[in-house]
């Protein structure tokens, strides 16, 4: 028997309740920080979501609007720009790189960081996320008259009957009509009252980013330039006042019919 003065000895009782309730304690101090950062991911997501409003534009990131931002937040609208894409999460240095050479590019520089077969791309004051496409060597398409002509890996054209605009169905009665991926040379003259010029020259006036230069349909009789998406048709090639023509728009890949 104990002592006189002495405390009784604890029990195997005892050591379980002590376990239980520091076990509960740590538990309970889990839970709380499950909840916290649930929390904070959430303030992250939402506050992204409010920066991504005033910052993109046609699925793109501006620049400048990302520029304005503090480094963590600015990291932070970058990567939930990237989950929109359904890209993979990047890893940090992954990140800080990216948003370092976004930020400190000359407007005129080509800025293309890869990741997971992927690309993000800075053109001006824009940024793009890339993805992988097929390749378009060789490829062409006749057109006999159809309204829509599918074009495999670069959407569709959508021919339109007009009168005193457009292409003129008279330059196209005589030969046939070859759609090919721009090759990325040539000349036109889409406005009549300007010289002839360079189609890299109009494309960049344009702002069309040089990688979606080469996968714009360009229309051909024989060799000679015709249309050009993005740009239009040759001032020779255009229908004259109440001549029947043809007007042309290109669908991209993913766009609506509508």
């Amino acid at each position: 028997s104990p002592r006189p003065g002495s405390s009784s000895p604890r029990g195997p009782g005892c050591c379980r309740t002590t376990a239980r309730s520091t076990m509960n304690r740590s538990n309970s101090t889990l839970s709380r920080a499950a909840r916290h950062f649930a929390d904070c991911d959430q303030v992250m997501q939402d506050m992204a979501a409010l920066d991504a409003a005033e910052a993109m534009v046609d699925g793109c990131l501006r620049v400048p609007a990302l520029a304005a931002l503090s480094p963590p937040r600015a990291r932070n609208l970058l990567r939930h720009f990237l989950a929109l894409h359904a890209w993979p999460i990047p890893p940090a240095r992954w990140l800080e790189e990216a948003l370092n050479q976004l930020l400190r590019a000359r407007p005129d520089a080509a800025v293309r960081l890869a990741l997971a077969g992927r690309e993000l791309a800075r053109y001006r004051d824009r940024v793009y996320a890339l993805e992988p496409l097929p390749a378009l060597v060789g490829a062409e398409w006749t057109w006999h008259g159809e309204p829509v002509l599918a074009l495999d890996g670069l959407g569709s054209l959508v021919f339109t009957e007009a009168r005193g605009e457009g292409l003129s169905a008279a330059c196209l009665a005589d030969a046939a009509v070859a759609v090919r991926a721009y090759p990325g040379a040539g000349r036109l003259r889409p406005d009549c009252r300007r010289p002839r010029r360079s189609v890299k020259n109009l494309l960049q006036e344009s702002a069309v980013p040089p990688w979606r230069r080469q996968r714009l349909p360009a229309l051909y009789r024989g060799r000679q330039l015709l249309w050009l998406a993005g740009i239009g048709v040759d001032c020779d090639y255009q229908a004259g006042a109440d001549e029947p023509g043809w007007l042309i728009s290109w669908r991209p890949p993913g766009a609506s019919a509508s």
